[in-house]
């Protein structure tokens, strides 16, 4: 334990943050070349590709963080709760879409908007994050915050055996069912859906959140974990690779093992938080 815990504060978990930070400034600066040019048999691109393929883990990440640490704590005060968790967040995501609204209007577009005119602007995309892309993060995160003072009930009301049938259901959801989705219109050019697999509770990110409040609290046998943590690092192989053929195939970057919801990123995912 005193190798896990110092001061209070849970050293595998900090690690995870840290490895975690610094893989989401790899995804954006290696972003630009992959997005620039569709030459991938330059150097220069196989590297930005492997780099970005190798971060993609991140987001994932995060969530399940979030999920292990927060989940565990017990909401007495929805007002405290709110005051502590959300309203740090609302406040970065409103003033930095302010910013970036008003120089994007009056520097880059030249605008000529009155201020009441910039306001009501601003309003409109703050509500349909359209200020800037990559805020996106703090509309999910947030919108998964709200949800805390009852998935906090639900998942310490919940049997192991009870959150595993979640998991298993939410992986076959939103990871296995959008892998296929994908190959099919690769292949076939046409959108598969399966009305019945349209369930909101076992989609998005909830089901990261909850997985690291899972991985967190119970141990996994040691042959699962084995297996996982095996996938994992063989999906760090996979991804670059698999990109490559993808994106040779389309003609341009395709993303299809890049998303936070992909197989491979997935397992990355699990992968190393297992291995912390």
């Amino acid at each position: 334990m005193d190798n896990l815990m110092k001061n209070n504060r849970i050293i595998y978990v900090d690690m995870l943050r840290i490895i975690s930070i610094l893989a989401v400034i790899i995804l954006h600066i290696t972003a630009d070349l992959l997005t620039r040019t569709n030459d991938f048999n330059t150097i220069s691109w196989w590297i930005s590709n492997v780099l970005n393929s190798v971060a993609r883990f991140a987001v994932p990440v995060f969530f399940m963080i979030s999920g292990a640490m927060i989940l565990r704590t017990e909401v007495t005060s929805y007002r405290e709760f709110y005051k502590k968790r959300i309203l740090p967040l609302t406040v970065p995501l409103v003033s930095w879409s302010l910013i970036y609204d008003a120089y994007n209007q009056y520097f880059i577009l030249k605008s000529s908007l009155t201020i009441v005119e910039f306001f009501t602007d601003f309003v409109y995309r703050l509500i349909v994050d359209r200020n800037y892309i990559h805020l996106w993060f703090l509309y999910a995160i947030i919108a998964i915050y709200i949800t805390v003072p009852l998935v906090s009930r639900l998942v310490k009301a919940c049997s192991e055996k009870e959150l595993r049938y979640y998991l298993t259901l939410w992986f076959a959801i939103s990871i296995v069912y959008r892998f296929i989705t994908d190959m099919v219109f690769r292949v076939a050019s046409e959108s598969l859906h399966v009305p019945i697999l349209n369930i909101p509770l076992f989609m998005g990110y909830l089901g990261y959140f909850i997985l690291g409040y899972y991985l967190f609290h119970y141990e996994l046998p040691a042959k699962v974990k084995s297996l996982l943590f095996n996938v994992g690092v063989a999906s760090f192989f996979v991804t670059p690779v698999a990109t490559y053929f993808t994106s040779l195939s389309s003609g341009v970057l395709d993303e299809m093992f890049y998303g936070n919801y992909s197989i491979t990123t997935f397992f990355m995912a699990v992968g190393l938080f297992l291995y912390f």
